[in-house]
């Protein structure tokens, strides 16, 4: 052996493949230490043991054993490496020495002998035990645990150590048994010495020769009770309540309706109780969340209680009893009483629920079974001591991405990054930085962990979205639609990630008609998805383009806007179940998904592309048929012509005559007038001819007007109306998807996008209030058509 100069230090944590087998040493005293100290790799100078200032073996060998045949009480051992010719570090052998007591005695602390109604107590005196702050007494009446005892005194040599049980004497104490047991308690992994008790210490108690029947009443707080007292002593000449003595008779009977008195006496007769208002459990001067390795405290807080010598506490983690707690205190009225549950939460804890449950123990005199009050649960949020910054990233795949990782803590043995790529090792500085410049892993998890010097170690994962927009949005169909029939449009979105994160959204022409997350099934490992619009199509829907939005939605971390493909436009076809008739000007065959169309004129066939005349108006019949059905439909057609006059140069009116069915215009639609007399206009023509309204007199047409279009072609319409009170302007013209208005004040406007045959036609302009109605009347005309003019469409 050598005198030893100590210059070593804690070993890195590279050096962790440093064992020691055992681990730790618990074991009696005068029992021989054998421990292997153990180091796989051979990158060192040397490998010994120091005991003390002492030191054994210093050659070079891949492993060495520690043997003290009679190791001392405050013997500490270390196992060094020698990293250099001046550079070691060690790693401790924690030794817990242990002595059974040589005694366990019981006597009172007074000499005087116990009597009933008296406070009393009894002392229990553990000779030389070692460790002190392992050992645990515990006090039995008879074979009912009472009270337990911790110490705290952490000398590792033996001690002697006392427990005092304080005692109200009762005459049902006489004959009880008194048992104080020591136990040492070394911990799961230790050894399980035997207990140590006294011989059983028995009560002789002395009392009145009374005997109260029941002897004992535990009764709630406000309810009825009955107690008789008797006796059989000869020498008794009387007995009585609380002062009211009654003369040669040998029992007497107290009654209360209603017992609202915590004090009574004699007051070991009666145990009011009542259970608690409130049970709570919260955290002990901390907030926020446990934090893995490190003491937590959990307070449960009980309200309003009585007795509290009969409250028992019991802690439940989830469903398991992890701690009871007894109280001594002898007060009979209610009080607030807490139990403190002590605890080192792992990472299992957490999302536990912890939960307090009172009860009243209340003898077997009492309720059954045992009243009790449970806490609302406490749900554990345990913390790894780091914090990940960002604590998110949403990243496109191919991207760079970065985070950082610190800790507050200061007894960190280091920390790192644990991932596929850009993993960074252990290391003591209080933060460390995770990056990648291409991020091509869709699953990669890095995990910030750190290892506490009490070799606790925990981690947190750094959530990361890898995203990628679709590369192709389309719309698949599965032929024409039927009007009336419903239709599936499907929309395929390829390769997109991720995947359940897709919201799709589809569109008629400009106009949302709908959205909807796309299968919430999505299968992790399959990035091409679908969505289905199902729609009833109508006559309108035919030449509508429907398009379908593909959106990633990422949330508050993610890229905004948010990432969008659309679709190429579906052009619908609508077929009708039965042909339905369009017509459009002359010369140009109507188009009835491919009907064959007869016409009628009072019921004569006729060949709808010769041109009418002014005299062919009235109603027509077209039949038509196609592979689908068959139909015929009829419509009213008015021949349109311009107005005309057929007046003469000078009317002579007699005074107080009518001259308006001399003069009037013909036309269709009828046509408008306006008066001059004089080239002044007039409000309107005179109905009674007066000698003063003699004068040369004009009349101006005001017509309606056509206009040629080209196909393809914009146009804009503008009605505007006066009146009192305000006219509602309205427009009716032939339906078309393409035709769309736009309301002012008193104003109306129509707006033809892409002119095509089907705008072809009469449009209406009207205008109404209360007093009465007008309209004007534009006709479009498609470039080199005739046109027949259909109002079936007005209302």
């Amino acid at each position: 052996m050598l005198l030893f100069s100590d210059s070593g230090s804690e070993c890195p944590p590279a050096f962790n493949r440093l064992t020691l087998d055992p681990p730790f040493i618990i074991q009696e005293y005068d029992e021989p230490i054998l421990v292997n100290c153990t180091y796989i790799s051979a990158e060192h100078d040397g490998i010994y043991w120091k005991v003390g200032n002492l030191t054994y073996d210093e050659e070079y060998r891949s492993y060495r054993v520690l043997s003290l045949p009679k190791p001392e009480w405050n013997t500490e051992a270390q196992c060094r490496i020698m990293l250099s010719e001046t550079d070691e570090c060690s790693k401790d052998l924690d030794i817990t020495l242990y002595k059974k007591p040589d005694h366990v005695i019981v006597y009172p602390v007074s000499g005087n002998d116990p009597v009933e109604g008296e406070q009393y107590e009894l002392q229990c005196d553990i000779v030389n035990v070692a460790p002190v702050q392992n050992l645990t007494v515990t006090w039995y009446r008879n074979d009912q645990i009472i009270k337990r005892d911790y110490f705290t005194n952490t000398t590792k040599t033996p001690e002697s150590e006392s427990s005092i049980l304080p005692l109200n004497i009762s005459r049902e104490d006489d004959g009880a048994e008194f048992t104080c047991v020591a136990q040492l308690n070394l911990g799961p992994d230790g050894p399980q010495p035997p207990v140590m008790s006294n011989d059983n210490y028995t009560l002789s108690v002395h009392y009145c020769p009374l005997t109260i029947t029941p002897p004992e009443i535990v009764v709630r707080y406000g309810d009825p009770v009955s107690v008789n007292c008797s006796t059989t002593s000869p020498d008794v000449i009387g007995i009585g309540w609380e002062d009211v003595e009654t003369e040669n008779v040998s029992d007497v009977t107290w009654t209360v309706d209603k017992l609202e008195y915590w004090n009574m006496n004699p007051c070991s007769l009666f145990c009011l109780s009542e259970t608690p208002d409130i049970v709570s459990v919260s955290t002990l001067n901390i907030s926020g969340p446990m934090v893995q390795g490190r003491e937590f405290q959990l307070i449960c807080n009980i309200i309003n209680v009585a007795p509290v010598n009969s409250l028992k506490v019991k802690w439940y983690r989830n469903n398991e009893t992890v701690h009871t707690e007894m109280f001594i205190d002898t007060s009979v009225t209610p009080k607030n009483v807490s139990s403190i549950l002590k605890m080192t939460p792992g990472k299992d804890d957490n999302g536990a629920h912890f939960t307090c449950v009172a009860e009243l123990h209340l003898g077997g005199n009492g309720p059954q079974p045992v009243p009790s009050e449970v806490s609302e649960p406490y749900i554990a949020v345990v913390d790894c001591p780091v914090t990940i910054t960002p604590a998110e990233i949403v990243v496109r795949y191919g991207d760079p991405a970065s985070a950082n990782c610190s800790t507050s803590v200061s007894d960190a043995a280091g920390m790192g990054w644990e991932a596929t790529f850009g993993g960074v090792g252990l290391t003591t500085a209080p933060t460390v930085h995770w990056a990648v410049k291409k991020l091509e892993v869709w699953d990669l998890q890095p995990l910030c962990f750190i290892t506490l010097k009490n070799n606790d170690q925990c981690d947190k994962t750094l959530n990361i979205t890898v995203y990628k927009t679709p590369d192709k949005v389309s719309i698949l169909d599965n032929g024409p639609m039927v009007e009336g029939k419903e239709y599936h449009l499907k929309c395929d979105i390829s390769d997109v990630v991720p995947a359940d994160k897709v919201k799709v959204k589809w569109y008629r022409n400009d106009e949302y008609v709908q959205d909807m997350v796309s299968d919430t099934h999505v299968d992790p490992h399959n990035n091409n998805i679908s969505a289905i619009l199902t729609i009833i199509p109508k006559k309108d829907d035919n030449g509508a383009n429907f398009t379908c939005v593909a959106e990633l939605h990422l949330g508050e971390n993610g890229p905004q806007p948010v990432p969008a493909a659309t679709s190429e436009p579906y052009i619908a076809v609508v077929h009708c179940e039965f042909p339905v008739l369009f017509f459009q000007p002359a010369k140009h065959s109507p188009d009835v998904s491919h009907s064959d169309i007869s016409w009628y004129y009072h019921e004569t066939p006729i060949n709808p592309f010769v041109p009418l005349t002014r005299n062919q108006s009235g109603k027509y019949r077209a039949e038509a048929e196609n592979h689908v059905g068959k139909s015929s439909t009829s419509v009213d057609v008015t021949v349109e012509y311009g107005p005309s006059f057929s007046c003469n140069d000078r009317y002579e009116v007699e005074e107080n005559g009518n001259f308006y069915s001399k003069c009037q215009p013909e036309g269709i639609p009828e046509p408008d007038t306006v008066w001059f007399k004089d080239g002044k206009q007039m409000m309107e023509s005179p109905q009674i001819w007066r000698r003063q309204d003699s004068g040369e007199y004009s009349i101006v047409q005001e017509r309606n007007y056509s206009r040629e279009m080209i196909s393809g072609e914009n146009i804009t319409l503008n009605c505007f109306a006066e009146g009192n009170p305000s006219p509602l302007v309205q427009w009716y013209h032939p339906p078309a998807v393409n035709v769309h208005t736009t309301r002012g004040q008193q104003s109306i406007s129509i707006s033809v996008t892409g002119a095509t045959s089907t705008n072809a036609g009469v449009y209406i302009c009207g205008a109404t209030n209360k007093v009465g109605s007008m309209s004007r009347n534009v006709t479009l005309i498609m470039k080199g058509n005739n046109i027949i003019s259909v109002q079936k469409y007005m209302k």
